[in-house]
């Protein structure tokens, strides 16, 4: 794939992550919660495993035991409590709102980074500082901008806690991923993860309805979404992110993530008549301006 397909492939990342936003409200008005992320990831983890037994013969696709450690915990952050609280802040909060707070996870990744090596930059700090300032003036005025939403503030908080857990997920998988290819990991960090996730379903009494649904008539509106989400959005869209990535590094692929909250933002009030805010566009310009600053001066 050469440089200027790979361009177009990451501008259809953007899109398919950023609409996703609204595609996970609308899907919640047709299903439970639980089974609807379940599903969600059984698609994916379904999709993955078929890629596993394609690319066998290809790429090395054996995980050593010394690493089983590695991968459940990353399987555990990043799929099997990172779903089920994204879906129920974005369900809880707007479009718009949840595409913002998950762009600062760059910003929380270089903190992280900048904690551990005990250095702080004035112009990496300064952006910081301004993107959070961005995440707090968003959080701390939705409890007021919307009657239909009154449970605004904790679904911010809870993408807030996703972002970090995002930041966190990130940073540790950088370090298995020097020992397998990167779509290798994801595949199996999918798997277990959806896996891990089977007791929440038994709690939750989830695998009723699931098994209720499948003797009905299709519900071809919620299909559609899992479908688009599980592959799209998931498969499809890890595969190109890691793979510009590798190709054309870190900082130009991150570029492509300031368009995420554009899209979402046209897509909430195309599909959902979500409205923006005077405060979500400040708060919001605050939070693209700050990850700017940090990316061009990492």
């Amino acid at each position: 794939m050469n440089n200027k397909l790979l361009y177009l492939a990451l501008f259809s990342v953007s899109f398919f992550w950023g609409t996703s936003f609204a595609l996970v409200k609308i899907g919640l008005s047709l299903s439970g919660q639980v089974e609807f992320v379940f599903s969600r990831l059984f698609v994916s983890a379904c999709i993955f495993a078929i890629f596993l037994c394609f690319l066998r013969k290809s790429i090395n696709i054996k995980i050593a035991p010394a690493h089983y450690k590695d991968f459940f915990i990353l399987s555990i952050i990043g799929i099997t409590t990172y779903y089920p609280i994204q879906t129920l802040g974005v369900n809880l909060t707007t479009t718009i709102h949840s595409a913002l707070i998950m762009a600062t996870s760059p910003i929380i990744c270089s903190l992280f980074i900048l904690y551990a090596e005990k250095i702080f930059p004035k112009k990496i700090f300064s952006g910081i500082l301004l993107a959070f300032s961005g995440v707090g003036l968003i959080i701390l005025t939705s409890s007021k901008t919307s009657l239909e939403l009154p449970y605004m503030f904790w679904g911010d908080i809870l993408l807030l806690i996703n972002s970090i857990a995002w930041a966190y997920f990130s940073l540790r998988g950088r370090q298995i991923m020097t020992h397998y290819h990167p779509f290798v990991c994801m595949a199996y960090i999918f798997i277990w993860g959806t896996i891990l996730l089977l007791p929440l379903m038994l709690v939750f009494n989830a695998f009723q309805p699931l098994v209720f649904n499948f003797f009905q008539p299709p519900n071809f509106s919620l299909l559609g979404i899992l479908v688009y989400l599980g592959i799209f959005s998931s498969v499809y869209s890890y595969f190109i992110w890691y793979k510009a990535i590798n190709t054309i590094g870190a900082v130009k692929t991150s570029v492509f993530m300031y368009l995420n909250p554009l899209i979402s933002t046209i897509t909430g009030a195309f599909f959902l008549s979500e409205s923006l805010a005077i405060t979500t566009m400040i708060g919001g310009a605050c939070i693209l301006c700050g990850v700017y600053l940090v990316n061009k001066n990492k």
